[in-house]
């Protein structure tokens, strides 16, 4: 680009970073030069941004110093002095580029290689006029950088995974530079979902890196809890550099603790061990001897349940208040056995006599239904169900966002949804609250045998042991076709959902096609089928648990037939229906017998209902046990900490090619790690049960493309598949693919995402942390006018009702994603045909913008910074290039039927030979 060249519509230099204002140019007179400088700082996001972008753009625009020095008086307050010295800068550096000679540079810009850290020198014998590009990067640091000389100081990666039976985590600090002085950094723990003395033992300190010292390693301590967790995380931050400055992207990195165990616990292991086809969820349970049976897998389920603290303490309170409403109805018992025998049956007590004992008798019945409605009450603010439905909920989506791709197409959103609203429900109040119950019954149970021994006889003990064993028969004999008919009613709801998912994804092909009343049609097959299961399953529900309340009413009846006439006419052969021949007595063993009726009728509609939340149960462990990145990122971290040292001390050996040097002249790339490329290395792809192999090499630094065709003639993987291999979204049968662990990789897929309920810039800024969102408003600002956005999308920035939405098409989605991109800074950004459906104003604009993100290491990032940022690359697919675009890139890419193609050449120079050449390391 010309410097000198005034701005026109279509292109824009450094001053529009900031403001979508007209740039001062050397011919404006000095009134218009003070107007449009009066706007300019008007409309710019922050003085200090001001400051800085101001004083290159005016360099780029060919100003004079009187001109710098104006803005900078306009500007004002304690920055203004600097701007102006930084302009007299300017005019001096600008003279020498006349006379076609670097003053920022030694005398003749020779190359002399690394420093000891890998740091570039530059000496004798060649001209820095022959790399214009270079110049203007060494002025752009000259003008705006006060601390290229500082060391920066960064994690080596920004995420470690590592397993929770490793015992301890080592995180590699680095320091990259000259290392000539003293340097010091702090650094402490955070809690994310891992809770320090919990998963990891907090540690705070100080790094202190002596004169040469390139690396420190912090070692956190893992513990290891009993309870399954899917992968936690938690964070270590550096902060308070001393000597030293920290790299933003890197001063802070998460700790993911992989939990490999199987859920519920590790005695299933050999039965969870089946995996999942292409087209099928695997099946763990069954009849089969491989195959997991349900009730020890429940079983093992509520144990893990009473490890977690907060259901621990609540289960605990709820066994404490079932035992204490136990005692209620005993005591309740007492009371009417009292009340009958002693004053209403009582002749010898007269009725003024009794008027006090029935008081009493009645406030205590009072005091009983106080303190059990308190309890009831109570118990609800217990967490019990709450705590262990948002253990299954959290780990059910953690676990799902951790899938591969091949695994989440096979759970897709509506079984997703229905794992998390219904199955971790049913599988709580179905399956872990049912436990209380059954105690509760057998509590009562052991209390009213041991009442009926002790004050009525030994005529309950009988049926007391009978009427279990024969529930216990009768739910064996039961268990197996409701087990079936409960599976295909959950079956049948799983089809219900997917099939509306179904519906409600293709409503515009149905309504083009005029298809709705059909699939209303079909939709209305599957709620019949749907209907079918419900009316089957709760059919079954009702003959299984009316079996218990036949078996208590045929003992109370036969009780009072036996034990009435025994009343009546004191045979002695009815002796035995109880020890002691009163109207109490009698009343309390048949309160004793229908208490017992009741108890185990809970007993048995409780085993009954954990019948039915077997397909929840057998739902979430498939889910939970199914393989997930992070179990194979463990080792891929080892494999890339080793990796990178090993590139790094290869870098540190500066053996490089003439031409490779002279690259790294021109980005100003002066860091050994900065040298490091990204390659893929005889990556195999099955397609079509055909295997294709790539090799890519790609240095950082550069804008790159990869074209494909888009008619779906390819034969093969095409550009998408390549730059899924590249974020990590798409793993290779075989090969490596390497990009340097430090980088920050960001991947923009076509299609465009949003979350409806938060603001438009909350959905920008969703790769910076909240509390920076807005600090980062004016560089979101600045990247909207950039790519076209009017003031009417810039109102609605802050706007809380999501219609902003409502005004984006689908190229302005697609824009907007790549806005949210540019605003997280990555080091790499891979983007899916963002030139796609653009008009060719608009693809100026965004190739501008990607020119500008790679030269600049990032876009609309703080000048002044820029030796501290990595060099940024920028790798996007297309389906064709005009030449002029092809002029801006650095290289050239084809994937032509399955063969990755360097066509940078051929693109560049019309006359060179059309026949390209294979890519290789």
């Amino acid at each position: 680009m010309d410097p000198t060249r005034p701005p026109d519509k279509e292109s824009t230099g450094e001053l529009e970073i900031a403001t979508s204002m007209q740039v001062p140019n050397e011919k404006d007179t000095s009134d218009e030069l003070r107007k449009k400088l009066q706007e300019l700082i008007r409309s710019a996001p922050s003085t200090e941004f001001l400051n800085e972008v101001l004083a290159v753009a005016l360099r780029e625009r060919g100003m004079g110093l009187e001109a710098v020095r104006l803005g900078a008086s306009l500007i004002g307050g304690e920055n203004s002095d600097e701007l102006a010295a930084k302009a007299e800068l300017n005019e001096a550096v600008m003279a020498d580029d006349q006379d076609g000679e670097f003053a920022g540079d030694d005398q003749d810009g020779e190359f002399e290689g690394f420093d000891q850290d890998g740091q570039y020198a530059f000496g004798s014998d060649e001209s820095e006029a022959e790399v214009p590009q270079l110049k203007q990067q060494q002025t752009l640091q000259s003008l705006a950088s006060e601390s290229h000389t500082v060391d920066k100081v960064q994690f080596l990666m920004s995420t470690y995974y590592v397993s929770e039976a490793d015992g301890s985590v080592s995180l590699q600090v680095l320091r990259l530079g000259k290392r000539a002085e003293l340097g010091r950094v702090r650094f402490h723990t955070e809690d994310g979902t891992a809770r320090q003395g919990e998963k990891y033992e907090a540690k705070e300190g100080v790094l202190e890196f002596q004169p040469g010292e390139q690396q420190k390693d912090i070692v956190i301590n893992l513990q290891q809890e009993d309870i399954w967790q899917a992968t936690m995380e938690f964070t270590v931050l550096l902060s308070e550099p001393d000597g030293v400055e920290l790299v933003a992207n890197l001063q802070r990195v998460r700790v993911k603790i992989v939990d490999d165990d199987t859920f519920p616990c590790k005695k299933f292991e050999k039965e969870m061990s089946t995996r999942a086809t292409h087209t099928d969820l695997p099946h763990h349970f069954g009849v089969a001897k491989d195959k997991a049976k349900h009730w020890p897998v429940m079983r093992e389920y509520f144990k893990m349940n009473f490890r977690i603290p907060v259901v621990k303490r609540g289960s605990i309170k709820l066994l404490l208040r079932d035992f204490a409403l136990n005692l209620l109805a005993i005591g309740q018992m007492l009371l009417q056995i009292q009340l009958v025998d002693e004053i209403l049956d009582n002749t010898a007590l007269s009725a003024e006599d009794s008027l006090l004992p029935l008081t009493l008798i009645a406030v205590a019945f009072l005091m009983q239904t106080g303190v059990e409605h308190y309890l009831e009450y109570q118990s609800k603010f217990w967490k019990v169900g709450g705590a262990s439905r948002k253990f299954l909920m959290a780990n059910v989506l953690r676990r799902w966002l951790a899938y591969n791709l091949e695994y989440r197409n096979l759970v897709p959103t509506s079984m997703l949804t229905q794992a998390v609203g219904r199955s971790c429900v049913d599988l709580v109040s179905d399956g872990y609250m049912k436990v209380f119950p059954i105690v509760k019954g057998l509590t009562s149970m052991l209390v009213l045998f041991i009442f009926q021994v002790s004050t009525l006889g030994m005529v309950g003990a009988g049926p007391m042991l009978l009427i279990p064993c024969a529930l216990y028969v009768f739910m064996k004999v039961r268990e197996v076709p409701t087990r079936r008919i409960l599976r295909a009613q959950h079956k049948a709801e799983t089809e219900l959902l997917s099939h509306l998912v179904r519906t409600a994804d293709n409503v515009i092909v149905l309504t083009d096609f005029s298809k709705r009343a059909s699939q209303v049609e079909r939709f209305e097959g599957t709620i019949q089928e749907f209907n079918k299961s419900m009316v089957d399953a709760d059919s079954t529900n009702v003959n299984n648990s009316v079996f218990s309340t036949w078996l208590g009413s045929w003992l109370v009846s036969v009780f009072i037939i036996l034990g009435g006439y025994y009343l009546k006419s004191g045979a002695s052969s009815l002796s035995f229906t109880m020890d002691t021949r009163s109207l109490g007595t009698f009343q309390a063993i048949v309160n004793v017998f229908k208490a017992l009726a009741g108890s185990i009728s809970n007993i048995y509609e409780s085993l009954l209902t954990m019948l039915t939340a077997f397909p929840a149960l057998e739902q979430i462990v498939t889910l939970l046990n199914l393989e997930v990145q992070d179990v194979g990122a463990v080792q891929g971290t080892k494999e890339a900490v080793q990796l990178m040292h090993d590139a790094w001390s290869h870098a540190q050996k500066r053996d490089f090619s003439d031409e490779f040097h002279a690259y790294l002249k021109a980005k100003k790339i002066t860091r050994a790690m900065d040298t490091i490329p990204i390659k893929m290395q005889s990556v195999k792809i099955c397609f079509w049960d055909k295997m294709y192999e790539f090799n890519l090499h790609i240095r950082q630094g550069e804008l790159a493309t990869i074209l494909g065709s888009g008619s779906g003639h390819q034969h093969g993987p095409g550009k998408s598949c390549l730059l899924s291999l590249l974020a990590g979204w798409k793993m290779p049968d075989s090969g490596s693919v390497f990009l340097s662990p430090h980088l920050k990789v960001l991947h923009v897929p076509l299609e465009s995402l949003f979350f409806a309920r938060r603001t438009l810039l909350q959905n920008l800024c969703l790769g910076l942390r909240d509390g920076e969102h807005q600090e980062a408003k004016g560089r979101v600002t600045a990247c909207l006018k950039r790519l076209g956005f009017g003031e009417k999308m810039l109102d609605e920035l802050d706007s809380p009702d999501g219609s902003w939405l409502k005004l984006c098409s689908m190229r302005d989605k697609h824009l907007l994603s790549l806005t949210r991109a540019l605003v997280a800074s990555p080091d790499v950004l891979l983007v899916h045909c963002p030139l796609f459906v653009h008009s060719l104003r608009r693809r100026r604009r965004i190739l501008q913008i990607f020119r500008e993100y790679v030269d600049q290491r990032g876009f609309l990032e703080s000048p002044s910074k820029f030796k501290l940022r990595n060099p940024c690359t920028c790798i996007f697919s297309s389906v064709d290039l005009h030449p002029w675009e092809t002029a801006m890139l650095d290289r050239q890419l084809e994937v032509k039927d399955g063969t990755l193609l360097d066509v940078s050449n051929t693109a560049k120079q019309p006359e060179a030979s059309a026949e390209a050449t294979t890519v290789s390391l």
